[in-house]
């Protein structure tokens, strides 16, 4: 990892605590992802960002910034990224103030020297592909908006599934929470947890030891959704307001019920056009009974519909005199 300093900002624009945030709003919204220092008598007290005026937008002219704003913990220029995340942690603040030494000889002494973001911090961790405790100090704490990939495994993973997670939930014998962040990113983990070739497990840290074997990571997959398919478990998808948009989806295979389902839970509403009877595509009809329970696969196929995707069946999309033209 960098030292904080070879990420840091200036300091950039500062406000008084008792300055109100309509006054704050311009400086803010210019150096935005940066947030504003709140100083006085040349002490740095905090910082203010922008999601301080969304939370008080109706009251810009009556709330202070230091009301709202939030700590700027210190932290030397020398010290690692993962250093500042600490830091950021520990204060749930938005930014560390980067101090370096200044003055001479006999008046050395340490003063703020520049500014390192939440955003920056991670943009820098999500470049490294060194796995370190670290590399997750932030996540499990803050919801940041970032789907980092932190892991070797879930680098490796082509839908960037939360595979430390799941494992970490199983190993404590909380089955159900490991089966939901499954669900997060993987709709059809019945089936992945038993064909998918398991790209993970080649990167598997615990491999790269002499004499070990990698986790089992698609085994412990298919226990999870095993686990809660026996329990008769159901999740309901939150789905977000209406968009007023409708999408067409070509095919009702899996790839085309997972992008209908994404699409769904944003508010769009989706209509799939599948040329067969049923949906599944080649899950449904080209693996043997023998080989796998397809009551379990119509139960993953049935959460999905249960968020309002509309299915048309027997509905060829072409350019043919028969086929369905989507309008």
């Amino acid at each position: 990892m960098p030292d904080l300093e070879t990420i840091a900002a200036s300091l950039g624009a500062e406000c008084d605590p008792d300055d109100t945030l309509a006054d704050v709003l311009e400086p803010l919204r210019a150096q935005h992802p940066l947030p504003l220092l709140v100083t006085r008598d040349e002490r740095i007290l905090g910082t203010i960002g922008l999601e301080a005026v969304v939370a008080a937008f109706g009251a810009l002219d009556s709330t202070r910034a230091g009301d709202v704003m939030r700590a700027a913990p210190s932290i030397d220029a020398g010290e690692p990224v993962e250093r500042g995340a600490a830091a950021l942690r520990t204060a749930t603040g938005d930014a560390v103030v980067v101090t370096a030494l200044d003055g001479g000889v006999f008046s050395r002494r340490s003063s703020p020297a520049g500014v390192v973001s939440t955003a920056q911090i991670l943009a820098t961790i999500g470049k490294n592909v060194v796995d370190k405790a670290p590399m997750k100090i932030l996540r499990g704490h803050r919801d940041l908006g970032f789907n980092l990939p932190i892991t070797p495994c879930q680098r490796n993973c082509p839908i960037r599934q939360d595979i430390a997670t799941y494992i970490d939930y199983v190993s404590q014998g909380r089955y159900v929470d490991s089966w939901s962040v499954i669900h997060e990113t993987n709709a059809f983990p019945s089936i992945l947890g038993r064909l998918c070739n398991h790209p993970c497990e080649t990167d598997c840290k615990r491999g790269w030891d002499a004499g070990e074997d990698p986790v089992t990571i698609r085994s412990i997959k298919r226990f999870s959704t095993d686990f809660a398919f026996k329990q008769g478990l159901w999740i309901d998808y939150k789905i977000q307001p209406a968009t007023g948009k409708r999408v067409a989806v070509v095919g009702g295979g899996p790839a085309g019920l997972q992008c209908a389902l994404d699409l769904r839970v944003q508010g769009y509403d989706v209509v799939v056009y599948e040329r067969e009877a049923k949906v599944g595509g080649l899950l449904t009809t080209s693996i043997p009974p023998f080989r796998f329970d397809h009551r379990q696969l119509q139960w993953e196929i049935d959460m999905i519909l249960a968020t309002g995707i509309e299915v048309r069946l027997n509905s060829n999309i072409g350019a043919g005199p028969d086929d369905i033209k989507v309008p």
